[in-house]
C-alpha cells in the first residue's frame, strides 16, 4: 500500500442546498451528528483536511479545518475542486487531493486507501457496480492549471471535465448501503437515518 503522506483532503460544502429547502445541508443531523462531521470522517487518515465553503464560515470553523472558498464563483463542484487544488498546492509534500461531498455519509473507512492504491491516472473516481461519483475522487495536483483553464472556458459539469483527462474508477464495496448514497432532500436524510438504524 502506498503511503498517504502526499494526499490532502477536502470536503465539498460550497453549494447553496437549493433542494434542501435552502437550509445549510452540512449542519443537518444524521444519527445525532451534522453531515459535515460524517463527511470529514473518511478523510481522518490524512494530516491536512479542509472544507470548501462559501457561506457559514464561522459554523464550519468549529470543526477545526481550514475554510477554502471558491476562487471562481458559481462554478459548482468543479470550482470547489479547483479551490482545493490551489490550497493543497501550497502544502509541502502534497501531490494529490482527495475530495468528498458533504452529503455522502456512507463512504467506507478505507475510502482513501482504496483510491490511493490505484494512482495510475490523473483522477481516481469512486464507483459502485452501477454508478460513479467524480466528487468522491482523488485528483493529481498537476491538474490545477488545466481545471483553471477549463473553468475559464465555461466548463462546469464534472463529466465534461473528465473527458479532457485520463481517469479510472475504483469500485467500492457496500456496507450498510450504497457507499455513494447522496442526501439531497429532507426525505433522503430521513431514509439515511432509517438505513443507519437498519429499518
Amino acid at each position: 500500500m502506498r503511503d498517504l503522506d502526499d494526499i490532502a483532503g477536502l470536503v465539498l460544502a460550497g453549494g447553496l442546498s437549493r433542494r434542501f429547502d435552502g437550509n445549510p445541508k452540512a449542519f443537518a443531523l444524521l444519527a445525532g451528528k451534522p453531515l459535515i462531521a460524517h463527511a470529514l470522517q473518511p478523510l481522518a487518515p490524512l494530516e491536512h483536511r479542509a472544507i470548501n465553503a462559501n457561506h457559514n464560515e464561522a459554523e464550519f470553523a468549529a470543526f477545526g479545518a481550514p475554510i477554502v472558498p471558491d476562487i471562481i464563483a458559481d462554478a459548482g463542484p468543479l470550482g470547489g475542486i479547483h479551490a482545493g487544488l490551489a490550497w493543497a498546492s501550497s502544502l509541502d509534500g502534497i501531490k494529490w487531493l482527495a475530495t468528498v461531498p458533504v452529503d455522502t455519509p456512507f463512504l467506507p473507512p478505507d475510502f482513501i486507501r482504496r483510491l490511493a492504491a490505484a494512482r495510475d491516472a490523473e483522477a481516481i473516481v469512486a464507483a459502485t457496480r452501477t454508478d460513479q461519483s467524480p466528487v468522491c475522487a482523488l485528483w493529481d495536483l498537476q491538474q490545477l492549471p488545466d481545471i483553471d483553464f477549463a473553468l475559464k472556458r465555461g466548463v462546469r459539469k464534472m463529466t465534461d471535465y473528465l473527458k479532457l483527462i485520463s481517469w479510472r474508477t475504483v469500485v467500492l464495496s457496500a456496507d450498510i448501503c450504497d457507499p455513494l448514497f447522496n442526501i439531497n432532500t429532507a426525505e433522503s436524510l430521513k431514509l439515511a437515518e432509517r438505513l443507519l438504524r437498519g429499518t
